[in-house]
């Protein structure tokens, strides 16, 4: 219903402008049929239109599953983290599964960088600074 109260919108995009295009094409693909607008379907497309091939779309697809929005969680805040608060979640419950949890995300990070070696060096600097922040958050905990 926003569509009808809505005449324009703006867009805040992140300082890595190449992983912006992913949230500008599905505000994009909103903007251009708001009706029929499908969020999931939207950012599948918008990972096909950018991948140049499918280990490139399977990594996007993961990344974007690590970061979810923070309007997915309900949450308002711009410094929400979903890799942070779901570490510190399962690190609260389960000391094992949180240094798991940081081996997947690492082993991932080094996917995204194999992936795209000469792209997204700002979105890796935050991966690298979580990784480097939940080792921290494991060895406080021993």
């Amino acid at each position: 219903g926003i569509s009808e109260v809505l005449y324009g919108m703006m867009a805040n995009p992140m300082r890595d402008n190449r992983m912006t295009r992913l949230p500008l094409y599905t505000m994009a693909d909103f903007m251009n049929n708001p009706y029929e607008y499908d969020p999931e379907k939207s950012i599948v497309a918008a990972i096909n239109h950018i991948a140049k091939n499918d280990t490139q779309a399977d990594v996007l697809t993961t990344l974007v599953e690590y970061y979810s929005s923070n309007l997915k969680y309900d949450n308002r805040s711009t410094k929400y983290n979903h890799v942070r608060n779901e570490f510190e979640r399962i690190l609260n419950e389960d000391k094992a599964a949180a240094e798991l949890f940081k081996e997947n995300f690492q082993k991932f990070y080094g996917e995204l960088c194999d992936a795209f070696p000469q792209d997204y060096e700002l979105s890796k600097e935050v991966m690298s600074r979580d990784i480097e922040w939940m080792k921290g958050e494991l060895e406080a905990k021993k």
